[in-house]
């Protein structure tokens, strides 16, 4: 007879006490600690499971973010410098449930592709975030990059002309393939995620690469901005959220240190 194996949506508790009390299980392990043993183990490999068929997925994208951009140009002809906030504290509702990113397990190359809505067309490239000018705390990942022209009216130049004449567009972030780990919350469980209590059921995004950031027409994770950073002059960012946070915390990451956290 086949061992008990987790039902989905079964906790980790439930599905303990019925593997427990299987008559298969009893017979062949008539020595209840190593029955638990087994039991555990049973439910540790479907968790292996879970978190393989995640990391089998070439792209996983979380869409986010109000931007707010101001009137003005850049150095460069053609080069709009951008600052992102491209993740906050704040769970979403996935395809999976709610998840929440450790921002903590966050890495990235050292330069992070802009696009247009995740598209594959290199028409639809924007430019680049600069991953040494990543800023990254318990409420917040900051990038700054540039927004890139190469000819005019090309998707980089509608999309800053758009943007300054006011048309709303929001932004959205791009993770998963290898390296990417995840931690299922079961329902009435509870983790601490970047200094802030995470209730179950839902996902902790453990680890993660940062493989792209887009600029899209709607968002998810309504605390993120985007500005454009127009030399020293200092750009307010749009924030909207629904109720109070705690913005104290000013536990941010130098690129040196977040190097660190990746190796």
């Amino acid at each position: 007879m086949p061992l008990p194996k987790p039902r989905k949506g079964e906790s980790q508790n439930d599905f303990r006490t019925r593997c427990m009390s299987n008559s298969t299980m009893k017979r062949e392990f008539p020595d209840s600690k190593q029955r638990y043993a087994v039991c555990s183990e049973q439910w540790r490999q479907r968790k292996q499971k879970q978190t393989h068929q995640v990391m089998q997925a070439s792209n996983l994208t979380l869409v986010g973010g109000n931007l707010e951009f101001a009137d003005g140009d850049g150095g460069e002809k053609g080069v709009t410098p951008v600052e992102l906030v491209v993740r906050t504290n704040s769970p979403v509702s996935g395809w999976m449930g709610d998840i929440i990113h450790d921002h903590s397990g966050m890495f990235s190359k050292d330069k992070i592709p802009l696009d247009w809505v995740h598209g594959s067309d290199n028409k639809e490239i924007l430019g680049y975030l600069d991953k040494s000018k990543t800023q990254v705390s318990n409420e917040e990942i900051r990038c700054f990059g540039q927004v890139i022209s190469v000819e005019p009216n090309d998707i980089a130049d509608r999309v800053v002309k758009q943007m300054k004449a006011g048309i709303p567009f929001e932004s959205s972030i791009s993770f998963g393939g290898q390296g990417l780990e995840m931690e299922e919350v079961e329902k009435g469980d509870e983790v601490t995620v970047n200094g802030a209590k995470f209730e179950g059921p839902g996902y902790v995004v453990t680890k993660w690469p940062l493989r792209g950031v887009a600029i899209c027409p709607h968002g998810a994770d309504n605390r993120t901005s985007a500005s454009l950073a127009l030399g020293e002059e200092e750009i307010s960012v749009l924030i909207l959220s629904n109720k109070e946070f705690d913005m104290t915390d000013t536990d941010v990451l130098s690129p040196e240190q977040l190097k660190v956290k990746e190796e």
